[in-house]
Order: structure tokens, then sequence, then C-alpha cells
């Protein structure tokens, strides 16, 4: 979901997308008490942060984890 910023991926080269990863955790940081603790309604909170989320990259470091998995995928396959 969009909460999830960390990369469970093991041998993740981030060097294409560090900079989205770093504008991506300060908008985690910005919304992470307002989110955990409750002290707003969620659903126009949520809204923002997932707007503020893609324009600080998300997409791309998606994309870049996803092309890195289908690599590593096929190169599995050819094992």
């Amino acid at each position: 979901g969009l909460h999830c910023i960390t990369l469970p991926v093991n041998g993740f080269d981030n060097t294409a997308v560090e900079a989205e990863i770093a504008a991506c955790q300060t908008v985690k940081s910005e919304y992470r008490k307002q989110v955990i603790m409750g002290s707003m309604d969620p659903e126009p909170i949520m809204k923002e942060y997932a707007a503020k989320l893609k324009a600080a990259g998300i997409d791309k470091i998606i994309e870049e984890a996803q092309k890195q998995y289908d690599e590593f995928l096929a190169n599995k396959n050819k094992q």
C-alpha cells in the first residue's frame, strides 16, 4: 500500500530512485503521526498523503522495484 515505502527486496539497487525514496520518506514522516494517532478524519488525510507520495515519486520507485524483480525472476528462470 501507500504506507509501505521500505523496500523488502534484498539486493534492491536504489541508485536510480534515491531522490524519490528520500522525498517519500519525508512525506511519510510528515503524515505518520496524523495517520497513526487518528487525530483527524482519515479519508481526506489518506487522499492528501497518497497525492503527496505520487508527487514525491512513489510510482517511479514502484516501477524500478518491479523492473528489478522482473529481471531477478528472468535470471533465476535461466538457471
